[in-house]
């Protein structure tokens, strides 16, 4: 991938908003993860602790759906595709309008995933 690619991907509103909702989704999953676990004190997470270490905490100590278990495990897989080897992971896309927009929406959907889950870990409330 040449250098023209980067500028161009930096110039697409469309990619950096879909590369910041997944940065923040990402993080709002690991604060959801680290607020489920220490509410239901049965181990304690790090303030550090990344989100890999945060699932493994809780799938280990916490009675979660096998299904619910292996989607965060995938769910984890997809966002260090995209957060830790964005580099990589560009530089396999060729220089096309439609491989773009897919990598977009795959990032868009990453995003969505996650959020499922921190809203799905989050307390509820019940009003009487």
């Amino acid at each position: 991938m040449n250098q023209s690619f980067y500028q161009a991907l930096f110039a697409d509103d469309k990619f950096a908003m879909a590369i910041g909702r997944l940065t923040l989704s990402s993080a709002k999953l690991e604060s959801s993860i680290k607020t489920f676990i220490d509410a239901h004190g049965k181990v304690e997470a790090s303030e550090k602790s990344p989100l890999g270490g945060l699932i493994t905490l809780l799938l280990k100590h916490h009675t979660i759906d096998r299904t619910a278990g292996e989607h965060l495990q995938f769910v984890l897989h997809q966002r260090n595709y995209f957060v830790h080897k964005l580099h990589s992971s560009l530089s396999e896309y060729p220089e096309n309008e439609f491989e773009l927009q897919r990598f977009i929406s795959r990032a868009s959907a990453l995003s969505s995933e996650m959020d499922f889950f921190s809203s799905a870990l989050a307390p509820t409330s019940v009003e009487a």
